[in-house]
Order: C-alpha cells, then sequence, then structure tokens
C-alpha cells in the first residue's frame, strides 16, 4: 500500500515535485529521470535481433537469473518492486508503464543497459554481450505492450 493518498501519487524528480494520477496500487507512471539521452546514433538504432521465442526466453534468462540481477530492483513482472527496490531514490523502472516506450527507443535502453543512468542506481553492465543486451531490451518491451 503506497504512503500516498490514492487521487495522487508524488515523484521526485531533477526540477521538482510533480504530482502523477494514481494507477491503482502500483508504481507511478510515467517515472521521470534525469537520465541523458543516448548519442543520436544509438537512440536511432532498432534492435537488429528478430522478435522470436529463442530471443525472448534468452533475455527473460538474463533478466531473472543473469549475472545484471534485474529482476532484484525491477521484479519479476517488471514494475520497478523488487526486492532492492526500496533501497532507492529514483525507483527502479517501471517497465509496465506504457510511457516507458513512447520515450525510451530500443537503442536507448540499450545504451542505458550497457552505461548505466546517471542520477539512479542503474549501474553499468558491460560484462553483457551485444546479443545478450539486445535479448533483455526485447523482453523489457513486452512488459508494456
Amino acid at each position: 500500500m503506497s504512503p500516498f493518498p490514492l487521487f495522487a501519487r508524488v515523484i521526485i524528480c531533477c526540477t521538482g515535485l510533480l504530482a502523477v494520477p494514481a494507477q491503482g496500487d502500483g508504481p507511478v507512471c510515467p517515472q521521470l529521470r534525469g537520465t541523458s539521452a543516448a548519442p543520436a546514433e544509438w537512440r536511432q538504432r532498432e534492435n537488429p535481433l528478430p522478435e522470436t521465442r529463442g530471443h525472448l526466453r534468452a533475455g527473460k534468462q538474463l533478466y531473472r537469473d543473469g549475472a545484471g540481477g534485474c529482476v532484484a530492483c525491477h521484479g519479476r513482472r517488471g514494475d520497478g518492486r523488487g526486492v532492492l527496490a526500496g533501497q532507492y531514490e529514483p525507483p527502479p523502472r517501471n517497465f509496465r508503464c506504457a510511457d516507458f516506450l513512447r520515450v525510451a527507443s530500443a537503442g536507448q535502453i540499450f545504451w542505458i543497459i550497457r552505461n548505466g543512468s546517471a542520477g539512479t542506481a542503474m549501474a553499468p553492465h558491460r560484462e553483457l554481450s551485444d546479443e545478450q543486451i539486445w535479448q533483455l531490451v526485447m523482453y523489457l518491451q513486452q512488459f508494456s505492450k
């Protein structure tokens, strides 16, 4: 249960406080971030991997059990409610938020996984291969479809 009234949620961003309409008992959506935009060449990139069950399965495996430990912060459902989520401000990204795909291209998501996100707890994951990151991107995008 959220400590904020049901009629609004409050999120802290680089510009101050913003009231956002409540969406049930879930995490705030949209989530504002001060994450730097990826270079234009990356923002425009599309996932080079075909969307197959194999790639989605591999992305899910990486998300849940991989070295990056995504599930610990972002939760099994991708809602930003992992077991470690309460430790971070801003909280981990809620991938179930439909606004996520409107602001984050596949290339931007790849770039954030590879390089991390300044001002958040999102660490860079340089240990992952390009193929693994693209598989993760593919899987993450499924949460908000």
